[in-house]
């Protein structure tokens, strides 16, 4: 019960951020009809902006962590510890593929998490139903890491730093956040997937906007 609170706090977080930036949006350009459909589509620009600069914000902190690690214990170090010994970063980093892949309707075929070449761990599925359906699959699952990545810090900040009452439940905490964060960065794979869905995607958005209400209050 506890668990689903914290995914509806998660969600009213969500929905007060993202309402807040249409109603801002909104006042800045009074040109704009305040409707339904006005409000829907600035939801959708606004979710699909938030989702671009958070990508951004998290590779460029991602990357000055990745710096600074390699100026305290060198290049190499570094490189083994960002890559392999955050390997629950990369669990939840392949699992998230997989799981919007299966919840959007795709075949989740194979999921390893050993290191092959320059992957770290690898998702393989077929997406399945019509062609809107499948660049919404591609799309949704290659930003998985993003979004999920998002949920579970959260989760850990409210759920799990308040249980942390002695240094190594800190040190735990901080060892899984981290390596949650420096894995929700997403590769050229996914980013080529994510944009070629991305018309779909941002049409069904705005559908689902339009026709729920929601972001648009």
């Amino acid at each position: 019960m506890s668990r689903i609170l914290s995914l509806l706090r998660v969600r009213d977080m969500t929905d007060n951020i993202v309402s807040d930036v249409v109603n801002e949006i909104i006042r800045a350009f009074p040109f704009l009809p305040d409707n339904l459909f006005v409000r829907a589509g600035v939801a959708t620009l606004s979710v699909i902006l938030l989702l671009f600069a958070a990508g951004v914000i998290i590779s460029g902190v991602s990357g000055m962590i990745g710096r600074i690690l390699a100026m305290l214990i060198g290049g190499r170090a570094a490189f083994v510890f960002r890559n392999y010994l955050t390997w629950p970063g990369t669990v939840h980093h392949e699992f998230s593929h997989a799981l919007l892949a299966f919840l959007t309707g795709a075949k989740v075929i194979r999921i390893s998490l050993i290191p092959h070449g320059q992957a770290l761990g690898q998702v393989q599925y077929r997406p399945r139903g019509g062609r809107i359906l499948q660049a919404l699959q591609m799309s949704l699952s290659s930003i998985a890491p993003v979004l999920c990545g998002m949920v579970t810090e959260t989760l850990l900040m409210l759920k799990v730093l308040p249980l942390c009452d002695v240094w190594w439940k800190y040190a735990l905490f901080g060892y899984f956040a981290l390596s949650i964060f420096l894995h929700m960065t997403l590769s050229r794979e996914d980013m080529i997937n994510l944009w070629n869905g991305i018309v779909p995607t941002v049409f069904v958005l705005y559908c689902v906007f339009l026709v729920t209400g929601a972001f648009t209050g």
